[in-house]
């Protein structure tokens, strides 16, 4: 599949149809290759943080939806995605009480 380096568009749906494979690993490259003809491509850096949060890399994902955020100053899906994509760390539940005896 060729694509024209310098077109972000284009860069980004040939990682769109690799991700589709399943081969995140090589559609993360091609995100980053729009990203690096376009630094303000929102589509290479979203699909970037979601290839990212698929091979685990859950700081990188982090940091991309990071650029989102300044790119897209408070939007609500940017931020709800931030959150969603994150890990939270499960707070233990709470231990059983034990009766008190006088």
């Amino acid at each position: 599949m060729r694509a024209d380096r310098y077109d972000p568009a284009a860069l980004v749906n040939k990682g769109n149809v690799l991700m589709a494979c399943g081969e995140a690993e090589k559609a993360c490259h091609w995100y980053r290759t729009a990203v690096q003809s376009d630094a303000s491509c929102v589509e290479a850096l979203y699909n970037l943080a979601l290839a990212n949060k698929r091979l685990q890399l859950y700081d990188e994902a982090l940091q991309h939806f990071a650029k989102l955020n300044v790119i897209l100053r408070n939007d609500a899906q940017v931020e709800r995605d931030t959150l969603e994509r994150h890990p939270v760390e499960r707070i233990p539940p709470p231990r059983p009480l034990t009766s008190c005896s006088p």
